[in-house]
C-alpha cells in the first residue's frame, strides 16, 4: 500500500521538475529572430529592467524590447562590444533622488564617449570575473525609447548565465541602466524615503479650567482656537528626514566607476507657544568619487526663513559626475522668510537628497 502511494506522488513531482525546468520550457522568439541552434530559452531579465528604470520616472519615458538574435556566448570570444553594438550620437540620462529617477532626457555628450565606458571590452572579460563564456548566453536586442512623443531606437545587449543566477546588460546609450536600477530597487526594499514624525500640543491646566467656565467664556476661547499646523490641525511640530544614501555606478563586469554618498537631510517647523512658526534645517555633507575618467563633485545647504505666520524649510545636497570632464556643485539662497529658495549650480549627471518643507502656524 505505501508503494502504491509514492508512485503517483514521485511521478507528479518529476513532471513539476521537467515542467520547471529551463530545458523543458518551448523557446519562443519573435518572427525574424536569429536563433543559435543551442541557443537556450530566451531570457526576459532586459525587458524587465526596463520596465523598472522606466518605473522610476512614473512613465515619463517607456520602452519596447525586441530580440535580434541569440545565441551561446562562446560565439562572441575575442569580439570587443563596439563590434557587437551599434553605438549612437545620443545618450539617454536621468538625474536620481533615491527611488525617483527625474528628468529623462535625450543628451548629445561633448565627449563623444560618454557613456561608453564598455565598448572597448571584449566579451573575454566575463570569464576574467567568474563568469565563463560556455556557460553564458546573449541576445542582440533592439530597444526602442519614447519621451514626449519623440521615439528613438537603439542596440542593446542581454547576457545571462542561468546555471550563476546571473545576467547583464549592456546598452551604450541608456547611460548607467543597470547601476540605476539596481539602487533604486535596493532603496526600495530598504523603504526609503523622506521620513514624517510630529507633536502634538498636550491638553493644558489652562485649557481644562476653561472647560469648566461658564458657557459665554467657552465660546470665546472656542472662537479664539486651539495653535496647530495649516497642514494638520491637530499637530503643533512637523519633521521630514530623508535617510542618507548612496549611488553606485558600475560596468558591464561590475567594477565600480563612480560612488556617490549623499548626506542625512532633515526639515522642519513647529508652532511655538505664542504659535508662531520656527523653522529648522540640518544638511549633513555629502562625498563622492570617480575613476577611469569619471570626476564627480557635492555641495549642500541647509536655510530657513518666516514671514509672518508662514515659514519655510530647506536641506537639499547634490553630487553630480562628469566623464573626461570638471564636474561642478555649488548653491546659493535666494531671497529671504517663507519665500527663501536655493539656486544651485551644477555640471553633470546629478543625484540628490533632500527636499523643501513649507508649513504656517494659525489657530483653528
Amino acid at each position: 500500500m505505501k508503494t502504491k502511494t509514492l508512485l503517483p506522488m514521485m511521478v507528479m513531482l518529476f513532471m513539476l521538475f521537467v515542467v520547471g525546468s529551463p530545458m523543458a520550457q518551448t523557446q519562443q522568439t519573435a518572427p525574424g529572430v536569429l536563433v543559435s541552434p543551442h541557443s537556450p530559452v530566451v531570457s526576459h531579465y532586459a525587458e524587465s529592467l526596463y520596465d523598472e528604470y522606466a518605473a522610476g520616472t512614473a512613465g515619463k519615458i517607456s520602452f519596447s524590447v525586441q530580440t535580434e538574435e541569440s545565441g551561446r556566448m562562446v560565439d562572441l570570444a575575442g569580439k570587443a562590444f563596439s563590434s557587437l553594438v551599434a553605438t549612437q550620437p545620443y545618450r539617454i540620462v536621468t538625474d536620481q533622488a533615491g527611488t525617483n529617477l527625474s528628468n529623462p532626457r535625450f543628451y548629445e555628450p561633448e565627449a563623444v564617449g560618454y557613456g561608453l565606458h564598455d565598448m572597448n571590452y571584449t566579451a573575454d572579460g566575463f570569464a576574467e570575473h567568474g563568469l565563463p563564456l560556455e556557460d553564458g548566453t546573449y541576445r542582440r536586442l533592439l530597444v526602442t525609447a519614447t519621451m514626449s512623443g519623440d521615439v528613438r531606437s537603439h542596440e542593446a545587449m542581454e547576457f545571462c548565465w542561468s546555471g550563476l543566477n546571473h545576467c547583464a546588460v549592456l546598452d551604450p546609450v541608456v547611460v548607467f541602466l543597470e547601476s540605476k536600477v539596481n539602487t533604486r530597487l535596493s532603496l526600495a526594499s530598504e523603504g526609503w524615503g523622506p521620513r514624517l514624525t510630529h507633536s502634538e500640543a498636550a491638553p493644558s491646566a489652562t485649557n481644562q479650567n476653561e472647560v469648566a467656565q461658564s458657557e459665554a467664556t467657552t465660546n470665546a476661547t472656542a472662537a479664539k482656537g486651539k495653535c496647530g499646523l495649516a497642514s494638520h490641525h491637530n499637530w503643533t511640530g512637523e519633521t521630514l528626514t530623508w535617510s542618507a544614501w548612496t549611488a553606485t555606478y558600475k560596468d558591464i563586469f561590475g567594477i565600480t566607476l563612480v560612488t556617490k554618498h549623499l548626506g542625512k537631510q532633515i526639515d522642519g517647523i513647529s508652532c511655538d507657544t505664542s504659535c508662531k512658526p520656527q523653522p529648522f534645517s540640518t544638511s549633513n555633507t555629502s562625498s563622492a568619487s570617480g575613476t577611469l575618467g569619471w570626476n564627480t563633485a557635492c555641495a549642500n545647504k541647509g536655510d530657513a526663513g518666516k514671514s509672518g505666520s508662514t515659514a519655510r524649510s530647506i536641506a537639499e545636497t547634490k553630487c553630480t559626475d562628469r566623464w573626461e570632464e570638471k564636474a561642478s556643485a555649488s548653491v546659493s539662497a535666494e531671497g529671504g522668510g517663507a519665500s527663501i529658495s536655493f539656486d544651485w549650480s551644477l555640471g553633470g549627471s546629478v543625484d540628490s537628497n533632500g527636499g523643501v518643507y513649507t508649513d504656517s502656524c494659525a489657530r483653528f
